[in-house]
């Protein structure tokens, strides 16, 4: 989309950021207001929408792997070039769930696959997160999965082992995403690296996919639909596809 203008909002201001956990440098630049449009707060994604614009009420993502490259983020449209295969259609939540005062783009979250074994997780839900650079987890699967991955209570890895780690499998709705060592250890710089699963505070029915888990993926979040829609060539699915 290019050459549209929109009215001035002021979707958010920051002048200092603090974390208890360390952060790569230059993670973040800013932020922009891309959440499902809904009672709250305007942001510039409801901004479009409410102008009537856009071709279509939906944007692409595809974030960079790394601070010195370039991604995507496209209003109204998405791009075929950035991608392969199919895309993948998530639905948001569960066909039961109330999506009128739903403000986030969440789907079912069904668990993570560990090798064979598949730590699941009854009624769960996975909010996508821009602007969140780990991945959040309810404190019993965190402990699990870090078992497994040999990774101690500081999450703190040295980046020299960080290759020797396995894949994972990521089950939301109805397909597995998988998830590899680049994706969920993050450099923090000075040949430190850290694990991107840290445990979600507060509700324990809620799981948060941020730019570590996003970064893998080219992504449309579609608000006429409430869809999420992600490529995913490796991928097990077991049910829709997009388009």
């Amino acid at each position: 989309m290019l050459g549209f203008r929109t009215q001035v909002d002021l979707f958010e201001e920051a002048f200092h950021m603090q974390t208890s956990l360390p952060l790569p440098s230059n993670s973040f630049d800013g932020v922009f207001g891309v959440s499902l449009p809904g009672p709250g707060a305007q942001h510039p994604f409801k901004t479009m929408i409410e102008s009537g614009n856009l071709d279509r009420n939906l944007f692409s993502l595809k974030l960079p792997p790394s601070v010195s490259e370039a991604g995507e983020l496209l209003f109204g449209a998405w791009d075929d070039d950035l991608y392969t295969g199919e895309l993948i259609n998530l639905p948001l939540t569960w066909p039961w769930e109330d999506l009128r005062n739903l403000t986030g783009w969440s789907v079912p979250f069904t668990g993570i696959r560990m090798g064979s074994k598949m730590a699941g997780l009854n009624y769960h839900i996975a909010v996508f997160e821009t602007d969140f650079p780990y991945i959040a987890l309810p404190r019993g699967i965190l402990i699990e999965l870090n078992k497994y991955l040999g990774i101690n209570a500081s999450g703190i890895v040295d980046c020299k082992h960080r290759s020797k780690l396995p894949n994972l499998m990521v089950g939301l709705r109805h397909a597995e995403f998988p998830l590899t060592h680049m994706e969920y250890i993050i450099d923090i710089g000075e040949g430190r690296c850290m694990s991107a699963f840290v445990e979600k505070q507060g509700d324990e029915k809620l799981v948060m996919l941020g730019s570590a888990f996003l970064r893998g993926f080219y992504t449309i979040f579609d608000a006429d639909d409430r869809t999420v829609s992600c490529e995913c060539p490796l991928c097990l699915a077991f049910g829709d596809r997009f388009l």
